[in-house]
């Protein structure tokens, strides 16, 4: 073909004939028109395609070999169908296909063992053979994140964990990019990088043998399934609930007729990760769902719970249930020289990355996120504003937080028919300045708002006396 080319170029010298393949029209010959007119075309072209730019055509020679090209391009298919089923059958063989397992699991294991290798050469320093135990705790010191090992120039803060059935549910809060979604990831991977046999990034670490691992982590929502982040999120948490109950069932099951009444710590657990559920809906659902579900994970036998959480009222729960333990991620004051530029009135904080024991005591930590963040000065202040007129910063319990915040909605509420109130009356005594004509009249109409006035503001004496006489004031300008 290309030598066809070739000859049809010095044949009607067309230096700039290019040839040129389509999955549909096969090989064709393509010319820009400003090379070639249509209505110079030689009578030997055919299957003219005028574009708006590019001409293409083809040639009965041309035609010819493409022909034979598609020819042969069905008898290589065919020879290779053959050649590879009789390649397949003698596979297949019974003999052949076990040993072409054996040495895919053989790969498979060398090539897992060569990244182990790798990872703990690279981070020898830093690593320490992990001690896999059966009912005992998931304990780790100076632990931090496998991908922070070599974060350069910041350096991995190493935290310690502690888990077993006297401490079964982590109650973890923080700042905004404080850590807490980093500190429960590293614990998932330590787990599965022990159970692995692979070395971890730890001091010391005592790895419960575990059934499976059940993680719930923020996600996007999924148009394709009609379902939302919330949704989503809801899904997530029943199918981990649902499999803490189906191997509760199998537990009971298996036990029964055994005089053995109360769970075994040597039967498998399940290690669940929960990050920030409830913030997808409104506030009050949010708290409330978070609430049932923590109180019921810590309630079930080998379940061991990490769970981070912007609701700082659930910190309460540390005190009723013993199994419950609260923890934060530390932050501390930036001294002046050290403090970035983050509005009026708020602090400067430095992340340490550090878990402590105890409920995060700050509040508006989000307001801080946001001013660093880039928001203008003023809307800032102003949310600051508002949220230091909310009369709850910590919330007890579900009951507390519904109480809150109806009170404070029905103080608003009533701040704002004061408001409303006011205005009207202002309104009123305008239009009346403007139209009113007869002083009786007007002063009558006077009367008449000062006593709606009191009835809807409730006010005290002395402000009752003021509004009287700004309203009698008022008449007898109007007279």
């Amino acid at each position: 073909m290309d030598d066809l080319a070739e000859q049809t170029r010095t044949k009607y010298n067309i230096p700039k004939l290019q040839l040129s393949m389509h999955l549909k029209r096969g090989f064709h010959f393509s010319i820009h028109k400003k090379f070639l007119d249509v209505k110079d075309f030689p009578d030997e072209f055919i299957q003219i395609d005028a574009g708006t730019k590019i001409h293409r055509f083809s040639s009965n020679e041309l035609v010819q070999l493409n022909s034979r090209y598609h020819d042969s391009l069905q008898e290589i298919w065919r020879i290779t169908e053959i050649e590879l089923g009789s390649l397949l059958n003698e596979i297949f063989k019974v003999e052949a296909i076990t040993a072409l397992h054996r040495l895919c699991d053989s790969i498979a294991i060398l090539d897992t063992m060569a990244s182990f290798v790798s990872y703990s050469s690279y981070c020898q320093a830093s690593t320490e053979r992990p001690k896999l135990t059966i009912g005992g705790p998931i304990a780790m010191q100076n632990a931090f994140h496998p991908v922070l090992l070599d974060m350069k120039p910041r350096v991995a803060i190493p935290n310690d964990v502690f888990l077993d059935e006297t401490s079964a549910l982590h109650l973890i809060s923080g700042r905004n990019q404080a850590g807490k979604s980093t500190f429960i990831r590293m614990v998932g991977l330590i787990t599965v990088m022990a159970h692995t046999g692979c070395m971890v990034p730890a001091k010391f670490a005592s790895i419960r043998i575990l059934k499976r691992i059940a993680t719930r982590f923020n996600t996007s929502d999924d148009p394709s399934q009609s379902q939302s982040n919330y949704s989503k999120e809801m899904h997530d948490i029943a199918t981990i609930l649902e499999a803490i109950r189906q191997q509760e069932d199998s537990t009971f099951l298996e036990n029964c007729g055994d005089k053995q009444t109360t769970p075994s710590p040597n039967l498998p657990s399940i290690l669940i990760l929960v990050d920030e559920l409830g913030r997808s809906t409104s506030t009050l659902d949010g708290f409330a769902i978070s609430y049932a579900v923590a109180e019921y994970l810590s309630s079930c036998p080998n379940v061991l719970t990490l769970f981070t959480t912007h609701f700082l009222g659930l910190g309460a729960m540390a005190n009723i249930n013993p199994v419950i333990k609260a923890f934060h991620l530390e932050t501390v004051p930036l001294f002046e020289n050290q403090m970035t530029s983050i509005g009026t009135g708020l602090a400067g904080r430095k992340f340490t990355f550090t878990v402590r024991s105890g409920t995060l005591t700050e509040t508006s930590y989000g307001i801080d996120t946001a001013r660093l963040a880039g928001f203008p000065n003023q809307v800032a202040t102003q949310a600051h504003e508002l949220l230091a007129g909310m009369p709850v910063r910590s919330i007890a319990n579900a009951n507390d937080f519904a109480k809150a915040n109806l009170a404070f909605g029905q103080r608003e509420k009533r701040q704002l028919q004061k408001t409303i109130s006011l205005v009207s009356v202002a309104q009123r005594i305008s239009l009346l300045q403007s139209s009113a004509r007869d002083p009786t009249q007007a002063r009558s109409l006077l009367l008449e708002l000062q006593r709606k006035l009191r009835i809807s503001q409730r006010t005290t004496k002395s402000n009752r006396s003021q509004s009287s006489g700004s309203l009698v004031a008022g008449a007898t300008e109007v007279e």
